[in-house]
């Protein structure tokens, strides 16, 4: 794969690829092959949507040997189909007292909100990143006809698991903070909880589809997850 390297202050090497589709899936493939393989001096590893982020130890090895490690290993990271990845099939709810952008978001985008959600749903998203705040995915697949403003004035306060859009993409809100993205749903699982032995429950390259739910379903669910029984192994293949 093509990219290009270079230093990143002092201690670090920087991957960047070209910004097309096959980004993020070689910033995936780059990223799989040096956790598998940890060679010497490297401290950690970083991707995003279209580089890798080079961490290492200069008292155990140097930018020149970190270079053409990285040179090797892109000769042999080619992104895998569906490699690592989940597909996950979430309840979402759209009611109005979730969908707190529900007026603005019809006249940005001259759509009826039964449309919004309709075309909304009709998507797959997929994670290219994870950021903001911990578990917060980044997910692409935003259809043409949803791209949106974000808010002039942020929110000081989105709920926790909310669901939002701004741009091209799409997100969820892992706790409450403030933000600027536009609310449209919510759904009634925690994505981020740090007891867990894997805190965010989704990850880089998962796909994430939204299934529109009641209120009283919704309320259900949410009480399930709270008790601590509701079983959300069926939503993942």
């Amino acid at each position: 794969m093509t990219a290009i390297i270079r230093p990143f202050g002092d201690t670090a090497a920087l991957v960047e690829f070209a910004s097309d589709d096959r980004a993020t899936p070689s910033a995936m493939a780059l990223n799989r092959l040096l956790r598998a393989e940890d060679p010497q001096g490297i401290v950690s590893t970083t991707p995003s949507y279209d580089s890798v982020l080079v961490t290492f130890d200069p008292t155990k090895t140097s930018y020149s040997k970190v270079h053409a490690a990285l040179v090797g290993l892109l000769e042999r990271a080619h992104p895998e189909p569906n490699a690592g990845e989940k597909l996950w099939s979430i309840p979402t709810c759209f009611d109005p007292s979730f969908a707190l952008d529900c007026d603005p978001l019809q006249y940005e985008l001259s759509l009826s909100w039964d449309s919004l959600v309709e075309t909304f749903c009709r998507s797959e998203y997929r994670v290219n990143a994870m950021g903001f705040l911990p578990g917060f995915p980044y997910l692409g697949g935003l259809a043409d006809t949803l791209h949106c403003s974000r808010m002039k004035t942020p929110r000081a306060r989105v709920p926790a698991s909310s669901v939002a859009i701004a741009g091209d993409q799409a997100g969820i809100y892992p706790l409450d903070s403030p933000g600027g993205w536009r609310i449209l749903a919510r759904i009634p699982i925690s994505l981020f909880n740090p007891e867990r032995q894997i805190p965010a429950l989704l990850a880089p390259n998962d796909r994430v589809s939204f299934l529109p739910i009641t209120l009283d379903e919704f309320t259900e669910l949410s009480h399930q997850w709270d008790r601590g029984d509701l079983d959300i192994r069926p939503w993942i293949s």
